[in-house]
């Protein structure tokens, strides 16, 4: 039998060695232990990502077909920022648009993913290591530290933000059963009725109008209070709606107005930046 001492002896030395075993550091460090992080986040869909040599992982969801992305020129694309886990950071679901040098881009993981596209004019999923993204602090109280980023940006292969506009204005009239014209100030315009007033709508015209005001993806933004339509003057509203000098007294357009005849690249209240609009105005009284 063992005496008292020994089974003490032995009883100790486990302890001590659970001690010890509870306190060894972890010896891997933050990009093997992210590495197998977003490897296991992607499961069996990893096989269709890339891996950077910076240590995100992309996967070309269209292939680019434009300029190629460099540094001396402006980048124009849609994006959707999540975390990992789902928690939604930014988005273009009002078909906004980002405008940004490349070299302008933060985190430099948003950096890397659009520049693995080579060229404009595709679309782009990653999964991107927090050391790439907002580090181990995170960035308020939406992002912890040491959270991965899932994000996919869509380039248009476009050199100005006037062609991004038309690029997404064009795509959305293919979706509206109506028949849209080009205006010379880059707004397109539909009459339903042209009004039959007598009066001619100039620029020094003042107006009453009702109207309803929309994003891309059909959530309403503003319109005038029922029964109480707005007074107004062209010096007063977003230039796109001098194409309501096509109208007469009585006559209703819908216009489909480019960011930049709207509220351009700092927008307005709900309207972020960058953001085409879609109105239907109806012009009740012109003087």
């Amino acid at each position: 039998m063992l005496s008292k001492i020994t089974i003490k002896f032995w009883s100790a030395l486990l302890v001590l060695s659970v001690v010890i075993l509870s306190c060894k550091k972890e010896t891997r460090d933050i990009k093997e232990v992210q590495d197998q992080q977003i490897r296991d986040f992607l499961g069996a869909n990893v096989s269709n990502f890339s891996k950077d040599t910076s240590g995100l992982y992309y996967q070309i969801l269209e292939q680019p077909n434009g300029d190629s992305i460099t540094n001396i020129a402006p980048v124009f694309y849609y994006q959707n920022v999540k975390t990992y886990d789902g928690t939604p950071l930014l988005n273009s679901d009002k078909f906004n648009f980002t405008n940004a040098y490349l070299t302008d881009i933060k985190p430099i993981g948003f950096n890397k993913t659009i520049f693995a596209l080579i060229k404009k004019g595709g679309k782009i999923r990653s999964i991107i290591p927090s050391y790439l993204a907002f580090g181990k602090d995170g960035s308020g109280s939406t992002i912890k530290g040491n959270t991965l980023i899932d994000a996919t940006f869509e380039v248009f292969n476009a050199k100005t933000p006037e062609a991004v506009n038309d690029t997404i204005i064009t795509k959305y009239i293919k979706t509206l059963d109506s028949t849209f014209t080009r205006d010379a100030s880059g707004v397109y315009y539909n009459i339903i009725t042209p009004g039959t007033g007598t009066t001619d709508v100039t620029l020094a015209s003042n107006i009453t109008v009702n109207y309803v005001g929309k994003f891309f993806n059909g959530e309403q933004f503003d319109a005038s209070a029922a029964g109480s339509p707005l007074q107004t003057n062209f010096t007063s509203i977003i230039k796109g709606w001098q194409v309501l000098t096509k109208l007469k007294k009585g006559g209703k357009m819908r216009l489909l107005i480019p960011s930049q005849k709207a509220y351009g690249q700092t927008g307005r209240s709900s309207i972020p930046g960058n953001c085409p609009l879609d109105f239907e105005i109806e012009l009740v009284d012109v003087k």
